[in-house]
């Protein structure tokens, strides 16, 4: 399914319905925060006792890789170095938040290569976007929901068995994207204040 915007993908309905895993590769997470109905679904989701767990990459601070300003720069037009450190102290401090309010159910991990595509995957369904040089931003962009065998698929690609099908390998590939990054990608501590950190 295509959808010009995330907001028609149901995301929100998705996530309260979570039984075992939760993953972001779409930072900054900060918008997340700011909408209503995700923020509401994905508290719900955590608050269930032996519901899903959430997983979180987030972007490293703005000078410490090239490709993390540049990729910043990219999601947010216009906006200046402060602004932009201000996006991921929000983003930081959203996550924070989470873990501290759901211990044990939420890791956080900061990103140690570049995402080529914004992905978020709830238990088999993978809703992946798309980055531009454009001043409308990813979350109104096109954005596409497959369903799919997704610990399957994680198997395969650690053992480097392609699928079959068509379908199946274009899913595989997305989920290649995301076992790269997540084999790159150093767990998050958080500390009682996040303000710094960034």
């Amino acid at each position: 399914m295509i959808s010009a915007g995330l907001k028609d993908l149901s995301l929100d309905v998705v996530l309260q319905a979570a039984r075992r895993e939760i993953l972001f590769f779409a930072p900054p997470y900060g918008n997340f925060r700011k909408s209503e109905l995700i923020s509401s679904a994905l508290e719900a989701a955590l608050a269930v006792p032996h519901g899903p767990s959430l997983k979180v990459f987030c972007l490293p601070k703005l000078d410490e890789f090239t490709w993390s300003r540049e990729l910043m720069e990219l999601l947010r037009p216009g906006m200046g170095f402060e602004e932009l450190k201000g996006e991921l102290k929000d983003s930081r401090e959203f996550i924070s938040d989470l873990a501290k309010r759901f211990p044990g159910r939420v890791e956080a991990y900061e990103l140690r290569a570049r995402p080529n595509l914004p992905v978020l995957i709830v238990d088999d369904d993978i809703f992946f976007g798309h980055f531009a040089h454009s001043t409308v931003q990813t979350p109104a962009g096109f954005w596409s929901k497959q369903e799919a065998p997704v610990e399957h698929l994680f198997i395969r690609v650690q053992s480097g068995v392609e699928p079959t099908l068509a379908k199946d390998k274009a899913s595989f590939r997305i989920i290649a994207e995301c076992a790269y990054l997540m084999g790159q990608a150093v767990e998050l501590v958080f500390h009682h204040d996040v303000k710094n950190e960034v």
